[in-house]
């Protein structure tokens, strides 16, 4: 790998620096003359000739300490407006009970495993390992069959009237 900086570009890069140009725009720069290189690779070189030290990244650093700072009195001002805010009275509704009614089909058991696209998917049997759904034909765009969905929708139904 040839070396980029050569005497001319390590003299340009540091007249840019000591003139307030940024790692980016001396860059920008050494690319305009041909040498091709990074922002890092400016920073690093600057670093390695002793341009670049801790009063440069104190110099950066006040600045975004003082954008903090501002944005820590605006939050502050946020906060006190929310806290002069009166509470509002909780409102509880009470919860719908959940009761499904009974539904009048003879479900034909179906395993998990033997279902079909078309079935419907009401579950009849719970139990963890031995699921069995209902197995009828399903409504078009459900996944249950006719007695099913009216079931369903008869029990959303009477949660929003609550």
């Amino acid at each position: 790998m040839a070396n980029l900086w050569t005497d001319e570009a390590s003299d340009l890069a540091a007249s840019l620096w000591r003139e307030g140009f940024s790692g980016g725009q001396i860059a920008s720069a050494l690319g305009a003359h041909g040498v091709k290189v990074s922002r890092n690779s400016v920073l690093g070189k600057l670093f390695r000739m002793g341009l670049v030290g801790a009063s440069t990244i104190t110099r950066n650093t006040s600045l975004v300490s003082k954008r903090n700072g501002r944005m820590r009195a605006q939050a502050k001002e946020l906060r006190k407006l929310v806290a002069c805010e009166k509470p509002r009275a909780a409102t509880v509704k009470a919860k719908p009970q959940a009761v499904r009614p009974s539904v009048e089909v003879d479900p034909l058991n179906v395993p998990l495993l033997e279902l079909q696209a078309f079935q419907c998917r009401a579950v009849t049997d719970p139990t963890r390992f031995a699921q069995r759904f209902c197995g009828h034909m399903r409504v078009e765009g459900r996944a249950w069959c006719a007695a099913h969905t009216a079931a369903f929708v008869a029990v959303s139904e009477q949660g929003r009237a609550a």
